[in-house]
């Protein structure tokens, strides 16, 4: 449940970035967030997230810092919404 926060903050993000095209500035305004904290989420790798849930599954995760949490959850909300985009472009095909 400590993550939860942290990942819908980054869901935001990623959808005010994608889909809204909104800087990070703006959307640290509208969120109530920094600039740093849009700036990490906006910079997450994805393939940060597989790596961290791979390691959770084989029980070799430690516990995260606040800046860990914000990147791995700027990395989930990225890797959903890359999917999310897979799906609608093969639903087009």
């Amino acid at each position: 449940m400590t993550w939860l926060p942290s990942l819908m903050e980054a869901v935001y993000v990623v959808l005010l970035h994608e889909i809204e095209r909104k800087t990070a500035k703006e959307i640290a305004a509208m969120l109530g967030l920094t600039p740093q904290t849009v700036q990490n989420i906006l910079r997450a790798k994805p393939e940060f997230a597989r790596k961290r849930l791979e390691a959770l599954m084989a029980g070799e995760l430690e516990s995260a810092d606040e800046e860990t949490r914000t990147h791995m959850a700027g990395a989930l909300a990225k890797l959903a919404y890359e999917e999310l985009r897979q799906q609608e472009a093969r639903e087009v095909d």
